[in-house]
């Protein structure tokens, strides 16, 4: 990520990482408990809707993240919504 200093959202809009704030940041690389870190960070507990889901075989290779061309991921939308708020 550091060798990047940007990534691409799912329009193909590029995102310069350093007008992000490190929390922003810090989702981008959490490994799967991204609920958890927003629920740390705004003391209340965190709903995931799942707006859509599907599988997809990666075009081409994704080392940021260990994907090889040719490997499966899995796309997903999710709504994260603050149980409280």
């Amino acid at each position: 990520m550091r060798a990047q200093r940007s990534a691409r959202d799912d329009r193909g809009t590029t995102i310069t990482l350093a007008v992000l704030s490190p929390f922003l940041c810090a989702l981008l690389v959490t490994d799967g408990t991204v609920t958890k870190a927003v629920e740390a960070s705004f003391w209340e507990p965190v709903t995931v809707d799942t707006l859509k889901q599907r599988s997809e075989t990666a075009a081409e290779p994704v080392p940021w993240i260990g994907f090889a061309a040719g490997d499966t991921c899995l796309i997903r939308k999710a709504r994260l919504r603050g149980v409280h708020s």
